[in-house]
């Protein structure tokens, strides 16, 4: 297992260092110094910045549908990504290839002619209720989406286009450790349709972003075939940059260890990679497992989990499916039960048993319904089978046999320009506003700066600290 340490030098640092306060990672009196400017710096790159780009595009887009509309129908406006073309090569070898065709996104996903409908990049928010599967076996990949969108900032940072392009041009952020750095892959909104509908991933309420960065993942792995089937830490890594692990079992055994994700990508395989054993092994009890699936939780790190199963994916009577990734969102004890909620990104085929939806559990303890699911009264039947669970922690140990954690760095990386694309004009300017006034009057912005958590190699759970400045972690270094 490889632990990051301090430097050799750590200790003779000088009081006054300025190395990392851009990043809040410098010595105490120089994050202190430089607070005022770096504050200020970060709201304008945060926030400002992508507010006048939102309107300086769609002032341009604007120009030219006063000056010649049909310039938006050109192909030569019309944005084409040749180097990921719409054809054969670019599917691969997925099912029924023969019968797709390629469409644009944004005249197959929403109702351009109805009010809150028009097709956007992101509507009303990031949530895992925004994700759906398709008949690419990319379940692995979804899953990831599913873990991130709990922390709508990060997926929003992937984007390096802000809304919905007129010319249907998306520039996307993925981490590549063939080169140890980030790289923008650029995407055309042309995808893959059956009977004019999305043939892979299934959007929601108009929504983009879901097909864009499936997309994205696409060209990085080559094809569409090159992502089905795969790691979910693969994915979590590709989207973050942070360490991720995985907690494994023998279908015998109730102890878990701990594996390590190592990449061998090359130019053809992007995504071959391993997992190893610890040296020494490492290995946990249930109830340390507990712990650390709480003390992850508490952290902000994105989890997922699955059953092994030989063959590929197979539906269980309790409800779950074999060989398919889940969503952990949470860890909680309440009322002296030990309760995991996770999610299908299905949205379906749900566990059965206790505290599943329909369980008489939740009528028997009400003090655990109010803390878990205080709506729970006024959902309907019909919209209970969402592929979002609770289920006893006991239970889940026993049942799923894989556990990956991606001890993801949080702080900046969570924020990000939030604003509505049906709102028109003053949208942007309200989001730029409402973004900045959390970041200084609510002290977002100095709590992510500088008491943000650092990704570490370790597993070892951390001090219950509020703030990096206080745990010994690579934040204000005394």
């Amino acid at each position: 297992m490889v632990i990051m340490e301090a430097p050799s030098n750590e200790k003779n640092r000088p009081f006054i260092d300025c190395r990392g306060v851009c990043s809040g990672h410098g010595s105490c009196m120089a994050n202190l110094l430089a607070a005022p400017f770096v504050l200020t710096w970060r709201a304008t790159e945060i926030y400002c910045i992508p507010a006048m780009d939102v309107l300086l595009n769609r002032c341009l887009s604007w120009s030219l549908r006063k000056a010649c509309y049909c310039c938006l129908d050109c192909p030569c406006f019309t944005f084409t990504d040749k180097s990921f073309p719409a054809n054969a090569t670019s599917l691969g070898k997925v099912k029924d290839a023969g019968s797709l065709e390629w469409l644009r996104a944004s005249e197959v996903v929403g109702n351009p002619r109805v009010e809150g409908q028009r097709p956007v990049l992101i509507r009303n928010g990031i949530t895992a209720s925004d994700i759906g599967q398709g008949a690419l076996g990319d379940c692995w990949l979804l899953s990831a989406f599913a873990c991130l969108s709990e922390f709508p900032g990060a997926i929003r940072n992937l984007f390096c286009t802000n809304e919905i392009n007129a010319r249907g041009k998306y520039r996307v952020r993925l981490y590549d450790d063939m080169k140890a750095d980030w790289c923008e892959v650029t995407v055309d909104d042309l995808v893959p349709c059956k009977n004019g509908r999305p043939a892979f991933a299934q959007p929601n309420e108009g929504e983009l972003w879901v097909l864009i960065l499936e997309k994205a993942f696409a060209k990085h792995c080559n094809s569409y075939a090159g992502i089905d089937g795969g790691l979910t830490l693969w994915a979590l890594h590709a989207m973050t940059g942070d360490h991720v692990f995985r907690l494994t079992r023998d279908d015998n055994s109730t102890t878990w260890e701990r594996l390590n994700l190592k990449n061998h990508g090359t130019a053809a395989e992007p995504r071959k990679c391993g997992l190893y054993h610890c040296s020494p092994k490492e290995i946990h009890s249930p109830e340390k497992l507990w712990k650390l699936l709480k003390e992850y939780d508490r952290c902000n790190a994105c989890l997922a989990a699955s059953i092994s199963g030989a063959g590929g994916e197979a539906k269980r009577s309790d409800g779950l499916v074999a060989g398919h990734a889940y969503s952990i969102l949470q860890a909680r004890e309440v009322g002296g039960f030990q309760l995991v909620q996770v999610r299908n990104p299905w949205g379906s085929f749900e566990w059965k048993g206790d505290w599943s939806d329909q369980s008489p559990m939740w009528s028997k303890h009400p003090s655990v319904q109010r803390e878990l699911w205080p709506e729970m009264a006024t959902t309907p039947r019909d919209r209970m089978n969402d592929g979002l669970f609770w289920m006893p922690f006991e239970i889940f140990a026993a049942l799923f046999t894989d556990i990956d954690v991606c001890d993801r760095s949080t702080g900046l990386n969570d924020l990000a320009l939030r604003h509505d694309e049906d709102s028109g004009w003053a949208g942007p300017l309200r989001a730029c506003g409402y973004g900045c006034l959390k970041y200084w009057l609510c002290c977002h912005g100095c709590a992510a700066l500088y008491c943000g958590h650092q990704t570490t190699a370790d597993t070892k759970p951390l001090p219950e600290r509020c703030c990096a400045c206080f745990d010994g972690s690579p934040g204000c270094v005394p």
